[in-house]
């Protein structure tokens, strides 16, 4: 349900002429060239890089140091 959320808003944010971010340029790409639905197109996306993060994490669920937020370690108070 998440993803179905992020997907209208970033077409929402499209369709009004405010552009389109970085992480669904290509999906925004392929629609232009094909006619193919973007909201469809960005979803397909979104769930690949799900697929690429379970592969990367393996099965522990613990995945490489570089997998990890690097930012973690700048939070305040650590």
């Amino acid at each position: 349900m998440g993803m179905v959320l992020l997907a209208l808003g970033l077409t929402l944010n499209t369709k009004t002429g405010l552009g389109a971010s970085a992480i669904v340029s290509v999906p925004f790409t392929v629609s232009q060239a094909t006619g193919w639905n973007f909201g469809n197109l960005t979803l397909v996306v979104y769930c690949l890089f799900v697929v690429a993060q379970f592969i990367l994490k393996g099965k522990s669920g613990s995945g490489p140091i570089y997998c990890r937020c690097p930012s973690a370690s700048c939070s305040p108070g650590s």
